[in-house]
């Protein structure tokens, strides 16, 4: 009966182990920086990855109009200027989407 309890126990928190990896794992988008420079216009939204234990660099992660997802150099200036454009992290632009509904309903006018 002891042994029963004992080996249930093991197994549970073996389990519980496995699972907390894999959740601090799923959290860490970005395992390396990407030269890629990406005109404000494409970015939908971002937010900020810092190095700790699970994620090896620090990182501002992109979020593209198509759904992409960039880690970029958080010291470089065109990212801090892409972070100045979009506001805080974690928001998306509101902008562009309401220009291009604009447009439509301004071609539907003039259609008429």
């Amino acid at each position: 009966m002891k042994q029963s309890i004992l080996v249930f126990l093991c197994l549970a928190a073996l389990a519980a182990c496995t699972f907390a990896t894999v959740g601090s794992i799923a959290k860490c988008d970005c395992l390396r920086l990407t030269d890629t420079v990406l005109r404000p216009r494409r970015i939908q939204g971002f937010h900020e990855q810092k190095k700790d234990g699970r994620c090896p660099v620090d990182a501002v992660v992109f979020t593209t109009i198509k759904g992409k997802k960039v880690c970029s150099d958080p010291t470089k200036i065109w990212v801090k200027e892409a972070i100045k454009k979009l506001g805080k992290p974690g928001g998306e632009k509101k902008k562009g989407k309401a220009r291009k509904q604009n447009r439509k309903k301004n071609i539907c006018m003039r259609q008429k």
